[in-house]
């Protein structure tokens, strides 16, 4: 893409701000799309029925901080026959990235996933077994429970294995454990916490149901046992979810509105307890992203106060 948008014999270091800028217009009203190509392009994988696509400032500036990060190890690379560094200094240092200004970040109420859950299980699928069609219910509903208690994100949650879960009890872990492998964490970290009672229950009901041992998945595709499920089919379950429960759909509101709704809901716990828990291998994401104001705790905030003596 940005071999594309610069030009394949622009030299890295005359990249100016006014390109940057340049880049920053096209990308997020639909001019370019992900790999620079043009509107109009035979290939342009943004075109919807001849319209282009606007993008969101976080994936512009995304873009924009991959560049940036490219060219600092560049500076920070030496060449062994000169031995100097393959640019003297980054180019781009200094260039403002494009901020979202109000980003949406839906934090999924309580009472919208109890109405959730109450419908799960009516949402089925098609399969066919010995050529003939059936239907039988979908993971929704096993997966909104590991979602809600857990606060981990989808993808992790359907590339679960069985041997990812612990069962042996312990005073830290009285109804177990997942180990959450790093080959599915956006830091390439493997975690282990403790799971509520009601996540184990749930666990042992869907093994049950599906009988699996070992490296088996705990979520495995209904087309191909071999292979978990992807995110984007429980993303239509819940889509279904809604319709069935009689929810209008919000923008956003999505798996990732769940994570927030778990991580808002344990303000009052530390945050590095809290990271841990849920997966964040920093704080400030944590707080930043994730845990959103509400206003009983605003209210708590104005009237819970510590009586101060001497103010230092």
């Amino acid at each position: 893409m940005w071999s594309r948008f610069l030009g394949g014999k622009l030299e890295a270091s005359r990249i100016t701000r006014q390109k940057w800028q340049q880049f920053e217009e096209k990308r997020g009203s639909g001019d370019i799309d992900g790999r620079g190509l043009p509107f109009g392009h035979r290939d342009y994988n943004r075109l919807r029925k001849g319209k282009r696509v606007q993008i969101g400032a976080r994936a512009v500036e995304a873009d924009q901080r991959w560049l940036r990060t490219v060219l600092r190890w560049a500076c920070s690379w030496t060449d062994e026959q000169t031995g100097r560094p393959l640019l003297d200094r980054n180019p781009v240092d200094g260039f403002p990235l494009k901020p979202e200004q109000n980003p949406a970040r839906p934090v999924m109420s309580d009472t919208r996933f109890e109405k959730l859950l109450a419908v799960a299980k009516q949402v089925q699928r098609e399969y066919t077994r010995s050529g003939v069609r059936k239907l039988e219910r979908t993971y929704l509903h096993e997966l909104l429970i590991i979602a809600h208690g857990t606060g981990r994100r989808i993808t992790p949650i359907c590339r679960l294995r069985w041997s990812d879960i612990r069962w042996e009890q312990s005073a830290t872990q009285p109804h177990g454990a997942i180990v959450w492998p790093e080959d599915t964490d956006k830091q390439a970290k493997e975690w282990e916490a403790p799971i509520s009672a009601r996540v184990r229950r749930t666990l042992e009901a869907h093994r049950k149901r599906c009988p699996a041992v070992g490296d088996a998945w705990v979520f495995p595709s209904p087309r191909n046992a071999a292979i978990p499920i992807g995110k984007n089919q429980p993303l239509k379950w819940l889509r279904e979810a809604e319709e069935l429960a009689g929810l209008e759909h919000e923008p956003r509101m999505t798996w990732h509105s769940i994570r927030r709704a778990w991580a808002t809901a344990r303000k009052h716990h530390p945050d590095a307890d809290v990271a841990r828990a849920g997966g964040w291998s920093d704080t400030r994401s944590l707080q930043l992203c994730y845990q959103a104001a509400d206003e009983e705790t605003t209210l708590r905030v104005v009237l819970d106060s510590a009586r101060l003596e001497k103010a230092q």
